[in-house]
């Protein structure tokens, strides 16, 4: 009875197995995976059918995501045996098996043809011309790549070795005249920057000329540039144009002096040259409010001084230098509370005393430095920052407690910067700094580690190798009918790829 009953739970086995495969629907594309649109599964049935008529080699395309635990390969020439794919007694058919959610593809020939269409054609096949598709979710392209290949193969018009040659032979074709344009293109550029270059260096007498007048320094100089240019006839525009480009250098010169006597020169050479007297006018004006303006951006004492000085030479009026000075001890006390090394807090101390601020306002400034130090401890971004930030605070003998605290919060941002690390050149930063704030060298090599194997997750490829077919089949699968034809037992072989 035991016996019986384990028969039994093996033949209902076999039943619930051969069950996992679709029945056939006569149809040469069968999209169970609904990957195609409809228009491409009438365009693909069209041409197997036209091909089948034509050859007799029956080509089937089966797109299914569940291989109910099978191998792709087994899965294939099962379906092949099952569905009787082929024609009669010549075993001439072929099974494209894709499988989207397993990232594999599969070609199972029947024996028939695995003499043209052998493992390691199909393989080939499959690796070379239609995974690149299939890794970019191109379904319809990868097959009708592979259908490109297999028909006129398995239809005995050439093999695949011609294909190969003509293939590699078009593709050098193509790729000599890309190289040859990109020859002759480079032989281009090249050619119009030697001709450019030439032409910098050994400019015409003319443009020469022109240069002269736009760039004299004197009178005299403009009056040679001048006569150089009516000798060598240069039309009357092209000097005029030179003329209002020294002009215009001319008129700027003196809106960028910034002291009286600058001032004044360069005011005299502009009307000596010929500039519109207006023009000149205003860039005056322009340069005696730059010097007044130099008043409130002074910080020091020496600056300052030599400031008021040029200032009241330009006529600046009392209550202008007033304002000038008022702007200069705000901005220096400015300056001093964002001070960021010990240095510059020392200067702007005693420039601001010499302005005459007031103790509590310079020690107030100072306070705040303190405290901006101690925020970019907390927050390191360089050696060198934290290393002035902490010579600060020394300097400034604020508690050792704040600086302890501060120390230990850098240590933790450091820890978190050195686990959150894009390259290894900020790996190494992090690190550094977290390890000078006195962090536990335990924890820096622990987020050390974090930080690299992330990286090498990140720069690690997604794929899988390739597959072979197995060898024949010949389980009793039913022979099955295409359109009228039946065929013996299917498997031959076959190969395929993993993306």
């Amino acid at each position: 009875m035991k016996r019986f009953f384990l028969l039994f739970l093996l033949a209902l086995s076999a039943v619930f197995c051969r069950a996992q495969f679709p029945e056939f629907s006569n149809r040469l594309v069968n999209d169970y995976a609904k990957v195609l649109s409809v228009d491409e599964v009438r365009t693909m049935e069209t041409r197997l059918r036209s091909y089948y008529d034509t050859t007799s080699n029956c080509i089937i395309v089966v797109i299914i995501n569940d291989l109910a635990g099978y191998e792709a390969a087994d899965y294939a020439q099962r379906l092949g045996e099952k569905w009787g794919v082929g024609t009669g007694k010549y075993s001439n058919g072929l099974v494209i098996l894709l499988s989207p959610e397993e990232h594999e593809v599969f070609i199972a020939t029947g024996y028939g043809l695995e003499g043209v269409l052998p493992d390691v054609t199909c393989h080939r096949i499959a690796e070379k011309y239609m995974k690149p598709h299939f890794q970019e979710e191109e379904y319809y392209e990868g097959l009708e790549a592979g259908l490109d290949i297999i028909l006129p193969v398995a239809a005995k018009e050439y093999s695949f070795e011609e294909f190969q040659k003509e293939k590699d032979a078009a593709e050098m074709a193509l790729l000599m005249k890309f190289l040859g344009f990109l020859f002759g293109s480079a032989l281009i550029i090249l050619l119009v920057a030697l001709i450019a270059s030439y032409r910098k260096k050994h400019p015409s007498k003319k443009k020469l000329a022109l240069q002269a007048i736009a760039n004299a320094k004197t009178k005299e100089e403009l009056s040679v540039a001048l006569s150089n240019a009516k000798r060598l006839r240069i039309k009357q525009t092209k000097i005029d144009e030179s003329l209002s480009q020294l002009f215009t250098r001319c008129v700027m010169n003196v809106t960028k002096a910034r002291t009286y006597r600058s001032m004044v020169d360069r005011m005299s050479l502009a009307l000596e040259m010929g500039a519109d007297e207006q023009q000149v006018q205003m860039a005056r004006s322009q340069a005696v409010a730059g010097i007044i303006g130099s008043v409130g951006s002074a910080r020091s004492a020496n600056a300052l001084q030599s400031a008021i000085r040029e200032a009241e030479l330009a006529g600046a009026q009392e209550h202008e230098i007033a304002n000038g000075r008022e702007k200069a001890l705000s901005g220096t006390l400015s300056d001093l509370s964002k001070a960021v090394n010990v240095r510059a807090l020392r200067d702007l101390e005693e420039a601001a005393i010499s302005f005459g601020a007031q103790s509590v306002d310079v020690q107030r400034a100072k306070e705040q430095a303190g405290r901006n130090a101690l925020n970019r401890i907390r927050s390191p971004k360089s050696m060198d920052d934290v290393t002035a930030a902490i010579e600060l605070v020394e300097f400034l003998g604020l508690s050792g407690a704040s600086l302890s605290s501060a120390k230990e919060a850098g240590q933790r941002s450091a820890l978190d910067d050195l686990a959150k690390a894009d390259s290894n050149g900020e790996i190494k930063k992090a690190a550094e700094l977290a390890l000078f704030l006195g962090a536990a060298t335990l924890a820096v090599m622990a987020a050390k580690k974090l930080a690299q194997a992330r990286l090498h997750r990140s720069s690690g490829s997604f794929g899988g190798g390739s597959s072979f077919g197995g060898g024949s089949f010949r389980g009793g699968g039913s022979s099955g009918t295409f359109g009228g034809f039946g065929g013996g037992h299917f498997g031959g072989g076959g190969g395929g790829a993993k993306w």
